[in-house]
This record gives C-alpha cells, structure tokens and sequence, in this order.
C-alpha cells in the first residue's frame, strides 16, 4: 500500500469522527433540556438528568473553550493536560457564570440556558478555527483507536486516578441528590387581595364573604396530598370556633406548587376575631403548618 493511499485512508477516518463530540455534546445538551421538563412529572429520571448535568457543568463548557482555544492537535502536549484544562476552565467558568445567573429569576431552565449560551458561543469559535485548519492538524477525539496505546505507565496511573475521583464525586452528588433531606418542607402562605403578602382583610361583616388566596409548595421528595381547614375562633369566648372552609385532597409531586382562591364567612361578632388556615398532610392528624389573621367582625 502506499503513502498516498495511507494518507487517504487516514484522512478518511479522520473525516468520519472530525465531528463527532460536537454530535455528543448538542445530543446530551438536548437530552439534558428533555430531561429537566420530563422529571418534573417522571420522578424517576431525577438520577439520570442529574449524572448528565454534572458532566455538563463539571467538563462540557470547559472542554468547548478549549476546542475554541487550541483546535490544533499540536497546541497541548497530551490529551491529560486536555482533560484537565478541560475541567478547570469549567470550574472557573460556572464561577463567572453563576453571578450572572443570580441576576434573573433561578430555576432549571435558567442554569441551563446559562451554561447552553457559553457553551454553544465557544462551539461556534471551535468550529470556525476547526474548519479552518488542515485536517491533519485538527484535534479531534481519536475514537477509532486504542487510547491507551501510547499512553506511558505515569499517564496511566493519571488518568486512572481522574477516573476514580471523578466516579467518586459524581457517587457523592447523586447520594446527596437523592438522600432526602430532613430540612425537606412544605411552604403555606396566604396572599391579600392583590396576590401579594400584603392587603389582608381587616374589618367584615358578619355572614360575609371573605376571599384570600392559599398557597402550597411541596419542597420535599416524594409526592404528598394535603387537607386545608380554615377555622373561625372567638379569643374572647372560650372553646367558641368553628370550620367554616375546608379544601381536601390536594396532591402534588416534588417542587409542584398550587396557589388557590379561597372563601370563608366569620360566624361571630367581636373585634379581633382569629382565622386559622391549618394545613394537614395525608399521613398526620395534627397540623402540619398553621397560618392566623386577625380581623375585626361587624354586624
């Protein structure tokens, strides 16, 4: 066979995986999107979307920057040094990113969208500087050949002890990640009649109605049902109270939150009258959470 067709025949296989971890990163970039809306009902995809936005935080943005960087396979001395600068510069660049997230509204979606703009502005670069250069000289993943055939034993004994700690941290993440927490709560709060924390009804007349919004996030992580009551009590007369609202049977999964329009009518007549919103949970027959207002009753 000659050189120039050994040239060819390289240059073939070099051609068929140039781009193949551009395909893996927009593939597990999408895949991860799916995952943040599917495990906000599917429970069980929680482990898997969180091993796959470890590796998108911890090596991803940092790899893409230095595809950007160094496009050619001459620009660093071994694939170690690839890999470690690869997770460095993710470390450093969630750092500076994770400000300028705190500036907007924090969720799923917006540390996502955060680390997708970096990472796809640096692609964009690696790509334009990939394209550019002759193929011979384009740093690629060498995925059809051995990786280790060439690797001396101190590289080995590195990228071994890559492999562990990085096994080990991405163990620990997921055990915290799916341990439940005993700090797991469930928010109760009630809005005025603007929807805010604010504007609660002071004064009413008797046999009125009186309207308030509840409202109910599940932080914990199992699905949970919950009982609404809301009691009218004279402080004034002991042991005169009585239920005047329930809501029953309501149920959310992890990090679901309802906000619910409520009405209620105060049976007696007396300043400082009390309302108490008293939230139970399915398995509970005392309350879980109790909220009071205070208002004056009228004829």
């Amino acid at each position: 066979m000659t050189t120039q067709t050994l040239q060819t025949s390289n240059q073939s296989q070099i051609s068929k995986f140039l781009w193949l971890d551009f395909i893996f990163i927009i593939t597990g970039g999408l895949a991860l999107a799916g995952l943040i809306f599917l495990a906000e009902t599917l429970s069980f995809l929680a482990s898997l979307r969180f091993f796959i936005g470890v590796i998108y935080v911890l090596f991803i943005p940092g790899y893409a920057l230095t595809l950007a960087l160094f496009p050619s396979r001459h620009d660093l001395d071994s694939n170690i040094e690839r890999f470690g600068l690869s997770i460095g510069l993710s470390i450093a660049l969630v750092s500076i990113i994770a400000p300028l997230i705190n500036l907007v509204e924090i969720n799923s979606l917006t540390i996502v969208l955060g680390i997708y703009g970096f990472t796809f502005l640096f692609m964009v670069v690696a790509f334009v500087r990939r394209y550019v250069l002759p193929m011979n000289e384009v740093y690629h993943p060498n995925f059809f050949s051995n990786p280790l055939a060439n690797v001396s034993r101190v590289e080995l004994y590195v990228y071994a002890s890559f492999a562990v700690m990085f096994v080990i941290m991405t163990a620990i993440f997921l055990w915290i990640y799916i341990t439940p927490s005993a700090d797991d709560i469930t928010e109760f709060y009630i809005l005025g009649k603007t929807n805010k924390v604010e504007y609660y009804p002071q004064e009413n007349k008797v046999g009125t109605d009186l309207v308030a919004t509840i409202g109910i996030v599940n932080r914990q992580s199992s699905q949970q049902t919950y009982q609404v009551q809301v009691w009218a009590v004279d402080p004034w007369q002991e042991n005169k109270q009585e239920l005047v609202q329930q809501i029953e049977h309501i149920t959310l999964l992890p990090n679901q939150q309802i906000e619910q329009v409520i009405t209620w009518q105060m049976p007696y007549i007396g300043s400082d009258q009390q309302v108490h919103f008293l939230l139970f949970t399915s398995d509970n027959s005392q309350p879980y959470r109790q909220l009071q207002l205070w208002l004056d009753v009228i004829e």
